[in-house]
């Protein structure tokens, strides 16, 4: 290691020992970059709530996805993400700092800011010399979550208005992340789309709101088949919808004087499901349908020939941090996922945190997942009726909702994480192989399940020195400032 490196490595190492809770094990050569200075634009579109099946590029069926599948011939790499999380603003949050949910610590819907000392995207693009925008929607109260820090400017997302406009004066050293509100709850009857997705008015509610749809988050109530191809649906119908958002972006994108030397990005912060993990929408399990997303990427035209992992297609979306930090020469550190331009394929971990008296981990391992399951309280009978009051509805609870939300929460703060309360008994494991098809099947194979929950422990604990309960990290937080 370089004396220059070693000098950054240390002095990160202490930042993040003293100013944010866990101890990170921070060493190892930096990432460097061998196109050091390039001032590419840069263009990430996110959307929420978007699944590889319903995009024609992916071999889906029908006309619902045209302007995304224009975008996917103009791309040098398309392929599917897997998420950090399939809780929206906690994947969000590993986008944008590169990591895994437990060491950036936005861990739930709660407003928590990332760990001090691990830079942004956004923050990194800045240092390095990016002028930083962001376009997004302002109901999404991403500030809350730091999540909008290090932008130099942060607009209200209009694609067919001032975003475009900014789009085609897209200069050099540019950095323009568009997160676009369709293609989530609530799901709009769109009458125009009516003939394309060969869908009947008369078969179709006006909308599905999440008032509608919570019930079936739990697995105690099942979604009918007749409910889930209206859902299904107005989701298709909510995903023509965002396309055509794509299309005016795309538009004002190849309007600009730097198209050929441009980045761009498109993914989506997390899946969502029907019925087919026994739950429904995003946030509640780590089923394919809520992890898995379409990356597509259109690189410079000068960097086309240095893309080294075309081969691979299926990748975890943490590496897109150090994919583009590292094509403008910014600092890539160990405990970031690498660059899509390293020649590895290594496991995917995604994590969920804070739901009924559980944690999940998953750890994807070619088309083979495994999921374990945390305990640290007991279900809680009334939280999905919690859930649907804090969405509008009036469900029979005899408590008001956030008593039961912070019961959850301290029993969670007092937890272990991964390896739940002392003196309990071991997390159950299931597998599962992901198909060409798209679904997934269970398997039986108790001797690999043990392999791998190996293997999902030391990548967990990479990072980390000890397991502390979050409480713990949160003091020693907040003891260093």
């Amino acid at each position: 290691m370089n004396r220059r490196a070693f000098g950054y490595c240390l002095a990160l190492s202490v930042v993040l020992i003293l100013a944010c809770g866990s101890k990170l094990q921070v060493q190892g050569n930096l990432e460097a970059s061998d196109r050091l200075g390039l001032d590419d634009p840069i263009v990430l579109v996110t959307l929420s709530g978007l699944r590889p099946d319903v995009v024609g590029a992916f071999g889906a069926e029908g006309s619902w996805t045209p302007h995304l599948d224009a975008f996917a011939l103009d791309a040098d790499w398309v392929g599917t993400a897997v998420v950090a999380s399939s809780a929206p603003v906690v994947s969000l949050a590993s986008l944008m700092t590169g990591v895994s949910p437990w060491l950036h610590q936005v861990l739930s819907h709660k407003p928590t800011n990332p760990r001090r000392g691990i830079p942004l995207l956004a923050q990194e693009m800045g240092r390095v010399g990016y002028r930083t925008i962001a376009h997004v929607p302002p109901e999404y109260g991403l500030e809350r979550f730091g999540l909008l820090s290090g932008f130099d400017s942060v607009e209200e997302i209009s694609p067919g208005g001032k975003t475009a406009a900014t789009l085609q004066k897209l200069g050099e050293a540019e950095f323009l992340w568009l997160h676009l509100r369709e293609a989530n709850v609530a799901y709009q009857r769109r009458d125009a789309y009516l003939p394309r997705l060969a869908s009947r008015s008369g078969d179709l509610p006006e909308q599905m709101t999440a008032r509608r749809l919570l019930p079936y988050a739990d697995p105690e109530l099942p979604m009918s088949a007749a409910e889930r191809a209206k859902a299904w649906a107005l989701f298709c119908h909510e995903v023509a919808w965002a396309d055509q958002q794509v299309g005016e972006i795309m538009t004002a994108v190849r309007a600009s004087s730097v198209w050929g030397r441009s980045w761009v990005v498109i993914t989506a912060t997390q899946g969502v499901e029907f019925g087919e993990h026994g739950q429904v929408l995003y946030g509640e399990n780590l089923g394919r349908e809520t992890l898995e997303v379409p990356l597509m990427i259109k690189m410079p035209d000068s960097q086309k020939d240095s893309w080294v992992a075309r081969e691979v297609r299926r990748v975890s979306q943490q590496r897109l941090w150090a994919t583009l930090i590292g094509a403008v020469g910014g600092r890539v550190l160990p405990i970031h996922a690498p660059s899509l331009s390293r020649a590895v394929d290594p496991p995917i971990v995604s994590e969920l945190y804070l739901r009924n008296g559980v944690n999940k981990f998953s750890l994807l391992e070619g088309d083979l997942q495994l999921i374990r399951t945390v305990r640290f309280a007991s279900e809680e009978p009334g939280f999905y009726f919690a859930q649907m009051a804090e969405s509008g509805a009036r469900p029979p609870l005899s408590e008001p909702p956030g008593h039961i939300f912070d019961r959850l929460e301290q029993a969670f703060l007092r937890s272990r994480p991964y390896s739940g309360p002392v003196g309990t008994l071991p997390p159950p494991l299931r597998l599962e192989r992901w198909t060409e098809q798209g679904d997934t099947i269970t398997v039986e194979d108790p001797g690999r399940a043990a392999e791998m929950a190996t293997r999902l422990h030391q990548l967990w604990r990479r990072f980390v020195d000890r397991e502390r309960t979050p409480r713990e990290e949160s003091a020693l937080s907040e003891a260093h400032p």
